[in-house]
């Protein structure tokens, strides 16, 4: 498979602080650029390059001499980046000395990396997450604070919510009145005549008759088409990128190859059977029949301001019932103290604890905000 190999230009990202120690310099700059073309200071040890989707080709003879030169290597006496084909340091003149590089552990080449088709970095995303640990205690203090201050906005509004509309006062209070009410259905059973496809428990069939129920489909018979054959057939070849290498000095090596190009064409055609349905009808028994269903006549309620309950006065007649029934009982309170806030207050219990109130009791209750009693309790 034949390749082509095109080299690129990269990018990297300054990570150099300014004197105010807000915020990092973040200049995006040439890939061999040695130093920073905003700020002037030298290219970060360690740096990482990226390639963007819009890299640079680079054809210029120079340019092209310097990328195939291999990777930049750093200065063992002061860790500045030099070209592949510098002898010496450009900042502190020092020479090149590999073999003391390699015993002392220090210096040497940047590093290159292979990256699959399409895998290679475009962006600067986490250099500039880099650059932003750079910023010093007093910047971060400041995020802290305001993040303290959204939070502390927080707790204050659910401490109003809970305030208004949750937290509870005790209230000394004696019982001054009672109310009450309850109310009942009242079903009647009626015989009704009724539908449908089958006589549910109960009904007393009056007749039947033979419907149509819906389709079913049949085969019917078989027609033969004649349907196309395709098959895919190579036509050319195209160039698509199998790799790329960071070389290590700001640049980039992309490698093309070539790629069979397939088109689908007929080749010929078969012969294929097309089954033909039809809808027929298909027929059930539909009945009509009696059933007693029960149905809602009547909704008698009564209610009271005294401590004797009772439900309404009805009657039940022939093929009545009491269907569903409801009741209620609440006990009226005041507070004892002349003092506070509350007025009468209602509160709603079972008909036990109900009947079990005398006039003039003496209760603790616990007020919400809104004057609604969550509990009483007897006095301590």
């Amino acid at each position: 498979m034949a390749k082509k190999t095109v080299f690129k230009e990269g990018k990297w990202r300054c990570t150099h602080i300014d004197l105010s120690g807000e915020e990092a310099c973040n200049f995006e700059n040439r890939g061999p650029a040695l130093k920073c073309e905003k700020c002037g200071k030298h290219r970060p040890k360690n740096v990482e390059f990226y390639l963007p989707d819009n890299a640079k080709i680079i054809r210029d003879k120079d340019e092209l001499y310097d990328a195939k030169a291999g990777a930049n290597w750093s200065c063992m006496h002061c860790n500045y980046d030099n070209k592949a084909t510098s002898d010496t340091c450009v900042h502190c003149d020092t020479p090149r000395d590999t073999e003391y590089e390699k015993w002392i552990n220090l210096g040497g080449e940047l590093s290159t990396k292979s990256y699959a088709a399409g895998q290679a970095p475009k962006s600067s995303k986490t250099l500039k997450q880099k650059a932003d640990e750079y910023v010093p205690v007093r910047s971060r203090l400041k995020k802290y604070l305001k993040i303290a201050a959204i939070a502390l906005g927080v707790i204050l509004i659910i401490w109003f919510i809970y305030a208004q509309f949750f937290a509870t006062s005790e209230v000394e209070v004696k019982v001054v009145g009672y109310s009450w009410e309850r109310s009942m259905t009242v079903e009647e059973e009626r015989t009704v005549s009724e539908e449908g496809w089958n006589v549910p428990s109960g009904g007393r069939q009056k007749r039947r008759e033979r419907k149509q129920s819906g389709t079913k489909e049949v085969y019917d018979h078989s027609e033969w088409d004649e349907e196309p054959i395709y098959e895919d057939v190579m036509v050319g070849t195209q160039q698509v990128e199998c790799g790329t290498v960071d070389n290590g000095n700001g640049t980039f090596e992309t490698q093309y190859c070539d790629e069979p190009v397939y088109e689908s064409q007929q080749t010929g055609t078969r012969e294929v059977e097309r089954k033909i349905y039809r809808d027929e009808p298909v027929y059930d028994y539909w009945y009509t029949y009696d059933i007693e269903r029960w149905f809602e006549i009547a909704n008698p309620k009564s209610s009271g301001s005294n401590h004797t309950a009772k439900w309404p006065d009805y009657k039940l007649k022939s093929k009545e019932r009491i269907g569903s029934e409801y009741e209620s009982y609440t006990v009226l309170v005041e507070p004892i103290s002349g003092d506070s806030d509350f007025g009468t207050l209602t509160y709603e219990l079972s008909e036990s604890e109900w009947n079990g109130m005398d006039m003039g009791e003496i209760f603790i209750a616990k007020v919400r905000k809104s004057g609604t009693v969550k509990a009483l309790l007897p006095p301590n």
